[in-house]
């Protein structure tokens, strides 16, 4: 076995512990490292959660949206021209609304649909009792798109916490 770490290794050593340079054995050796579940960031070490995925409602079979914020195609045989077609699982780019939230794109079938990512999230991570119809983001951030950050609230509830943090003036 090569002392080097191969390039997915380093790529999630680099994710993991934010480029801190690491004993290469050590890395490979490690649990934090397999389950990914320890970062440093800003001059600490942070516990993350583990990445779970779940079905886009409406997309199922098609679409998933995870916990971190991240969105994929699942890995199926489509039809095309009568062909059996293996289409690829693929993680989504997101694009950036002119409000500053990202958006996914979904097609199927010819139908196109663009769909704020933190809203996906919301809907499958975050537990909605008082059927509100707004979601927020704790920190303001409006590109952490982590279910921890998400939050349902009315419109005046989000308007408020969008004057508290700064996002919005008078």
């Amino acid at each position: 076995m090569s002392s080097q770490l191969t390039y997915r290794e380093k790529f999630t050593a680099e994710m993991t512990w934010g480029g801190v340079p690491c004993d290469t054995e050590w890395i490979r050796n490690s649990n934090l490292f397999k389950d990914n579940l320890k970062r440093f960031d800003a001059g600490e070490w942070k516990f993350l959660e583990k990445e779970v995925w779940k079905d886009i409602e409406g997309w199922e079979g098609h679409y998933q949206v995870s916990n971190h914020g991240r969105v994929k195609s699942i890995e199926r045989i489509i039809l095309n021209g009568g062909r059996k077609q293996l289409y690829q699982s693929i993680y989504f780019k997101f694009c950036i609304s002119k409000a500053g939230y990202k958006q996914a794109v979904f097609r199927n079938q010819g139908t196109r649909v663009s769909i704020y990512v933190h809203r996906l999230v919301a809907l499958a991570f975050v537990p909605n009792h008082d059927n509100k119809r707004e979601v927020n983001h704790k920190d303001g951030n409006k590109l952490n798109t982590r279910a921890s950050n998400m939050e349902w609230c009315s419109s005046k509830e989000n308007t408020l916490h969008a004057f508290k943090t700064g996002l919005r003036c008078n």
